[in-house]
């Protein structure tokens, strides 16, 4: 249920974003399948959205969504959830009510290699057992993403291992 709440705070309630409720998953050029918000993508399937493209790889879930929300994978083993997020007219958010802000780089450091003009942000919960929120951020072609990720407390290295991994395989092409 933390993981729901975490990704429902990072799905940024009242947050006025670019409305998407379909994303493009092809499978190959001639193949383009629609997924509607709360429906699965299938591990193995590929997902494309805000400039971005990746094939779900095994051990990860991942969901459509909307209202900016452009997707939301999660981790099973780690626990980990990430939500990939287009901002359009708004800013992106810089509270995160219950949750202390611990580093911030607007430049260069950490960034994703696809990411122009990026940055991180990392959060630290106000409740000693609380989940972690690390956000990295920037523009692929003229997309303002930003990759919300949260983990759990207790699982933040096994959580950071299978993030990079999956930042690796993503990709601006399908």
């Amino acid at each position: 249920m933390k993981w729901f709440l975490a990704c429902a705070l990072l799905a940024g309630c009242g947050r006025k974003a670019k409305l998407s409720p379909e994303l493009d998953v092809p499978g190959s050029a001639e193949d383009v399948t629609q997924v509607r918000a709360g429906e699965v993508i299938e591990t193995g399937a590929r997902w494309s959205g805000g400039g971005l493209c990746l094939d779900i790889p095994a051990d990860w879930d991942a969901r459509g969504s909307g209202n900016g929300v452009l997707g939301t994978l999660r981790h099973e083993p780690s626990g980990v959830d990430i939500t990939v997020v287009e901002y359009v007219d708004e800013e992106p958010l810089n509270e995160r009510s219950g949750y202390k802000l611990e580093f911030e780089d607007q430049s260069a450091y950490r960034t994703i290699s696809l990411f122009h003009d990026g940055g991180t942000r990392t959060w630290t919960s106000n409740e000693p057992d609380g989940p972690t929120l690390k956000e990295w951020f920037g523009t692929v072609g003229s997309h303002r993403v930003h990759l919300e990720v949260v983990l759990p407390f207790g699982r933040v290295i096994q959580g950071t291992r299978a993030v990079e991994t999956l930042f690796a395989a993503l990709k601006t092409t399908c």
